[in-house]
């Protein structure tokens, strides 16, 4: 940006003799520049005017020449031989012609305004004339400016008569009740506004006061063209006339509905605030700021307290109110909390956070929020100690029951109850009890003094006996004593292992309504059991209860499979001793059996019927042989060996009608559906073995399905980038195998939880299957959902 040129232009007029004064003014009407001349015009040296606003410099002035500086700053219009007709500082009235030009960069920017002014009469006085025009002319400036005031004015500006009629009706009337000047001068003002006094003896006492002071300020409400209710702040005064009779009214109002509007929301919003503090179920401080010499915050004063906050802090308002913080709860400054507040004052970040406060003799995890309100804080608290009890119990519990899954055995279950229970609880002393087979002793299978300092030797207490864990196991309801006395009376046994317990509890241990045991506790301090606290511990020995039931089950069904194993490895053994020693004389049998045939066959036709004999003891003992080596096989895949194969072609689909078949024989209540390909499927395998794969997997169909109901056997062809498969697969709608044992589901001896003790078996048949296929170069895998069925798919490689 840059100027003309470094010396402001002004229009020089030779032919005049009158003498010209130059200056400049920037965009806040500051002279930029002066001459000696123009300052002369002033009375005022150059160094006095040079950078003041024309305001400060020219007050007098500057209402007439401001709008003209103005204009051409903001239009670039210049404006030429202005007659400017004023009085200086000194009191002087002068007159000027003064020319006004736009001072612009290149780009057409106005950023300063040049003057040229000529004096057109440094006389003083005036002629009577020229005093007479410049009065005049300061007049009618006077008017116009108090016309433009008038026109902006947001207030209406009425005047009355004495008879109240309008005699004006200013812009900011006509804004606010919606009639013109034109339709309301000339008419009373009662037909314009229609006015409502809020007491009938206001309107009386308001013309009292104008006639006795002149004038009156009040409120009243008035009604809007159209219907629209207004509360007005007015204020009258009389109008006198210059022998100070009264000749009218004026009247100057103000729109105050929105204020009014809003103050009454105000106090509707603090009485709500009130009212939701006073049954808030949080704690509200109101703080203010405290600061140092350097204006740093160091602590707040109390300033309100609602009835939580009080109950909370322990302390009421009226004993805290315009005391420190650090003083009234110096636990604040240990705390941190004081540090907390002054970062939030400072910042002007708000702050959530949990504390567990302990000092001021309370102790108790709290939730705060702080906010900067004013020049102090809001500070929001509530009590979360129960919560934080709630979250650390279950936390304790959700520990507890996974200890509890992993814990297999009585020994193990009972270990995790001394461990994570009466160590939690701080128990000084424990028992973990079950109810004796003959239901009139209990057998203490653990009681021990906690922490363990020695161990009970008496094992087992008749339900005669004063204990609370006998009561509790005999009556099916948990026994809370916390009176040190009660438990004397009660139970005097018990001071010979705690000299003087305080408070004790049992609890019996159930399942599905049947008493089996019990947990006993006893605590050497002190201790209520509130509601919270007696839910928990029901809680934890129902997962007590649970978890010894399952381990006993857990341990009679390892006991019982231990014994089925041995039973079956004895069985095992012994059928592969007694194949072993069948298999000689068979032999022996066998061998004889056809020399003497060959013989025979040497003499006439009457040793026909020798040969036919002899023929039936060879087939015999062929299928004694048979019956040997399945015999074996079965063995051998108990024992996890492999079997010796017999490998041909063989018609897949065959096979698999033919076991269909004779299963199909074995049950009324299943309806096995076979879906064959369109021909035969090739393989090469051992006939003998395939069929005792497809026998066990039927077999299973039918056994895990004992409500009935359709069984599924598809043989098809599939293939991969391996080759060609013939693919069987056996589906049923039975019990179904639960995820976790799917992994397991082929391992020897391995069976479902949800068979276990209620469907027979040894868990072999899979595992054997799994063997016969692998050995044959296929694979086995199953599909299966608890409660919705079961899927078994076996892959073996397919001839061409």
């Amino acid at each position: 940006m840059e100027s003309h040129s470094s010396d402001w232009p002004v229009v020089r007029d030779s032919s005049r003799a009158i003498p010209v004064g130059r200056g400049a003014f920037d965009h806040d009407l500051r002279f930029l520049t002066v001459d000696e001349t123009l300052a002369a015009f002033h009375g005022m040296p150059a160094a006095a005017l040079l950078g003041q606003p024309l305001a400060a410099a020219l007050p007098t002035l500057e209402p007439l020449i401001s709008p003209l500086l103005n204009h051409v700053l903001t239009t670039g219009e210049p404006i030429l031989d202005v007659d400017v007709r004023g009085e200086l500082p000194n009191g002087n009235l002068c007159r000027w012609l003064v020319s006004y030009y736009p001072v612009a960069t290149r780009t057409g920017s106005v950023i300063a305004v040049e003057c040229a002014v000529h004096a057109l009469d440094q006389r003083a006085p005036f002629t009577a004339l020229a005093t007479t025009q410049a009065a005049l002319y300061q007049a009618t400036n006077q008017i116009a400016f108090q016309a433009t005031i008038l026109a902006n004015l947001n207030d209406a500006v009425i005047a009355m008569d004495l008879a109240e009629r309008i005699t004006y009706w200013g812009p900011g009337a006509e804004r606010l009740y919606g009639f013109s000047a034109k339709e309301a001068l000339g008419r009373p003002l009662g037909d314009v506004i229609h006015y409502q006094w809020r007491n009938p003896a206001d309107d009386q006492a308001a013309h009292k006061a104008l006639r006795e002071t002149g004038a009156w300020r009040g409120e009243l409400r008035h009604v809007q063209r159209g219907g629209g209710l207004l509360t007005i702040a007015a204020s009258a005064s009389t109008l006198t006339n210059a022998q100070g009779t009264i000749t009218g009214i004026l009247s100057v109002i103000r729109d105050i509905t929105d204020h009014r509007r809003a103050e009454v929301a105000l106090r509707a919003s603090e009485e709500r605030f009130r009212t939701i503090q006073e049954i808030s179920l949080d704690g509200v401080a109101l703080v203010r700021n405290l600061r140092d010499a350097s204006g740093t915050i160091v602590d707040f004063t109390c300033a309100y307290l609602n009835p939580v906050a009080e109950r909370l802090v322990g302390q009421p308002l009226a004993q805290v109110q315009g005391q420190r913080m650090a003083e009234a709860l110096p636990g604040v400054v240990t705390s941190g909390l004081l540090a907390r507040y002054c970062q939030v004052a400072t910042s002007g970040e708000p702050l959530v956070f949990e504390h567990h406060y302990d000092a001021d003799g309370i102790s108790a995890w709290y939730r705060n929020m702080v906010v900067r309100m004013g020049d102090g804080l809001a500070i929001i608290f509530s009590d979360i100690t129960r919560d934080k009890r709630v979250e650390l119990e279950q936390s304790h519990l959700l520990a507890f029951a996974s200890a509890l899954a992993d814990a297999l055995t009585p020994e193990q279950v009972i270990a995790v109850i001394f461990e994570k229970v009466y160590n939690v609880l701080d128990a000084q002393a424990g028992a973990v009890a079950m109810l004796g087979e003959d239901e009139h002793s209990v057998e203490l299978l653990r009681n021990m003094v906690y922490p363990p300092t020695r161990d009970f030797v008496k094992q087992r207490i008749d339900m005669d006996m004063p204990f609370p864990l006998v009561d509790a196991i005999h009556s099916g309801q948990p026994v809370w004593i916390t009176d040190p006395a009660e438990i004397s009376a009660r139970y005097p046994r018990l001071q010979e292992f705690l000299p003087e317990p305080c408070a004790c509890a049992a609890l019996p241990l159930t399942i599905q309504q049947r008493v089996i045991g019990g947990l006993g506790m006893i605590f050497a301090n002190p201790r209520d059991f509130s509601p919270d606290d007696k839910l928990y511990l029901q809680v934890i020995a129902h997962q007590c209860a649970q978890a010894l039931d399952r381990a006993r089950l857990y341990e009679a069904e390892r006991q019982a499979r231990l014994a089925a194993e041995d039973a079956v490895r004895t069985r095992d053994d012994l059928l592969s001793l007694v194949s072993h020693d069948l298999r000689n004389p068979l032999t022996i049998i066998l061998g004889q059996a056809q020399i003497m045939m060959k013989q025979v066959k040497r003499l006439d036709d009457q040793g026909q019927p020798f040969i036919n004999r002899l023929s039936m003891i060879c087939d015999m003992v062929g299928q004694m042989n048979g019956q040997l080596e399945d015999l074996l096989d079965v063995a051998r895949l108990r024992a996890g060996q492999k079997l010796i194969l017999n490998l041909q072609p063989l018609d897949l689909v065959a096979l698999v009608q033919e076991v269909v078949k004779a299963t199909q024989a074995t049950t009324n209540r299943h309806q096995i559906q076979l879906t064959l390909p369109d021909s035969g499927i090739l393989c090469l395998g051992d006939q003998r073995r395939l069929m005792l794969v497809c026998e066990n997997l039927l077999g299973n169909a039918v056994t895990y399905s004992p409500a009935g109901g359709p069984i599924m056997v598809q043989i098809s062809s599939a293939a991969d980038e391996a080759g060609t498969w013939a693919v069987v697969s056996v589906q049923d709608s039975g019990i179904g195998i639960p995820a976790a044992d799917l992994p397991q589901i082929f391992e020897r001896f391995y069976r479902g939880d949800n068979v276990a003790g209620r469907i027979a078996g040894t868990g072999l048949g899979l595992a054997s299957a799994r063997q016969i296929v692998e050995q044959h170069k296929g694979r086995i895998q199953v599909e299966s959902v608890e409660g919705q069925g079961s899927i078994f798919t076996f892959y073996l490689s397919a001839l061409p």
